[in-house]
């Protein structure tokens, strides 16, 4: 018995010498916890989180209810329902001058969700991301959970991408680019020669890029340009909560190379199982009405 006494003594001095690294560290000391769902005052712009200052459009907000009162409260299908994914096919042809099957897109929830399934999917330990600083929180917070790694890459004075520091940064590690035009934080869009040159460097090294595009159409200065529409292998991101003010319905798409989205798609059955039933039929709605009046009215 003593010598029992002793091995379980002996284990727990060697138990408190070992710290294990923690994945979620990283996500649960950031500070964007906090912000979500802070009271604030006397504020008139808030910019720490994603907040439209509209509402849902009435025509979006009938159409959940009618869904919700018809009885379409179950599951849908894991990638989402195909009238919802053929017409974002639809807007990404038409809009972004991507053409894209209904197969390569998953509706998620929200964007955020989208960005973990795509982490999951395509980085393992020690792979590293390219990020262009300044940055949304999520893009890093989330990294490590998969053991990859940020690799941050400061824009220039305008706030543009810097090419050459990107190509400085592109080693055998590096497993994606991340891009975020218009931009959060910094407002800027970037130009259709820095995409270019950016979707070239990635063409070279065969490097996929996610293309976070929530701000589309808060875009005051030049044409929005995708950069699926130069390039095959891109993650194009985008959601209805900034341009409908659909922030809590949580629905968010990614449209990209089919074996990750098939990939993206398994992984989400076992996580999200699908995006809210009656917010994707909402959003078909949605995807019917014309942006225009609402770009213009957010304008300062």
């Amino acid at each position: 018995m003593k010598w029992l006494m002793k091995k379980l003594n002996l284990q727990r001095k060697i138990n408190k010498k070992i710290v294990l690294p923690d994945p979620l560290e990283g996500i649960i000391s950031s500070p964007f916890i906090a912000l979500l769902g802070a009271k604030k005052k006397n504020i008139r712009a808030d910019l720490c989180v994603g907040q439209p200052d509209f509402d849902v459009p009435n025509i979006v907000k009938n159409e959940a209810i009618k869904m919700i009162r018809s009885g379409f409260n179950r599951y849908t299908a894991t990638q989402g329902i195909k009238a919802l994914r053929d017409k974002i096919s639809e807007k990404l042809r038409r809009e972004n001058n991507i053409s894209i099957s209904s197969d390569n897109i998953l509706v998620t929830t929200g964007t955020t969700g989208a960005i973990l399934l795509l982490y999951l999917t395509l980085l393992r330990e020690g792979d590293e991301v390219i990020i262009s600083s300044p940055y949304f929180p999520v893009y890093v917070d989330l990294l490590p959970i998969t053991g990859a790694k940020a690799r941050i890459v400061r824009t220039d004075n305008e706030h543009q991408l810097d090419i050459e520091a990107i190509k400085r940064a592109i080693n055998h590690h590096t497993k994606l680019i991340v891009m975020n035009s218009p931009n959060n934080p910094t407002g800027a869009v970037y130009s259709l020669n820095s995409i270019r040159q950016i979707v070239a460097l990635a063409k070279s090294k065969n490097i996929p890029i996610l293309s976070d595009e929530i701000y589309e159409i808060f875009n005051y200065e030049r044409k929005h340009i995708s950069p699926a529409s130069l390039y095959n292998n891109v993650f194009t991101l985008n959601g209805f909560s900034k341009t409908y003010g659909m922030t809590g319905w949580r629905i968010g798409y990614i449209a990209g190379p089919e074996k990750a989205i098939k990939r993206m798609s398994a992984l989400n059955l076992y996580s999200f199982v699908c995006a809210p039933s009656f917010a994707q039929y909402a959003a078909c709605k949605a995807l019917e009405l014309k942006t225009t009046k609402t770009l213009t009215d957010c304008k300062l």
